[in-house]
């Protein structure tokens, strides 16, 4: 099973519009790519870890970047609804996600730690790992911050 993060950003108007039609969410998500989407693979959870420490949500606000928000509808997707958040609420995670940058993100990378918390992907030390990770991680940051600065909601789903 291949578990990746998808993301989109989208008007606060259209994240209504699906609430009142979720039989649209599959199509709207899975529409071409472009500027508005975001697909970090399976880096998302790895990602998730470094930002709070914990394979599941914590309390603290970080960790909604990638687990977080409210169900578009009851449909999972694969690894539960798609969710969604409000241009608010992006915001605010752009504001926790700003000061983060990827070298601080990665000196809490330990692929032995990671394995410990039952992280999904299975990565090692290499080079090449620890750039995937950054890389992505980089590009969800820039994602939120974009989103944030349009005042636009985000939706997201793990499939």
């Amino acid at each position: 099973m291949c578990m990746n993060a998808y993301f989109r950003r989208m008007s606060s108007g259209a994240i209504h519009k699906l609430l009142k039609a979720p039989e649209w969410v599959p199509r709207v998500i899975f529409t071409e790519c472009d500027k508005t989407t975001l697909d970090i693979d399976k880096s998302w959870h790895i990602i998730h870890y470094l930002l709070c420490g914990s394979a599941q949500t914590t309390d603290e606000l970080i960790s909604e970047t990638i687990l977080g928000g409210r169900p578009l509808s009851t449909d999972d997707l694969g690894c539960g609804p798609a969710r969604y958040f409000e241009p608010l609420k992006v915001a605010l995670l752009a504001d926790e996600l700003a000061p983060i940058d990827t070298e601080q993100l990665m000196r809490h990378y330990s692929v032995e730690k990671l394995s410990r918390a039952g992280i999904y992907a299975k990565l090692s030390d290499t080079a090449e790992d620890r750039s995937y990770i950054s890389c992505n991680f980089d590009s969800l940051k820039s994602f939120y911050m974009t989103a944030a600065y349009n005042r636009e909601g985000i939706i997201t789903v793990i499939i």
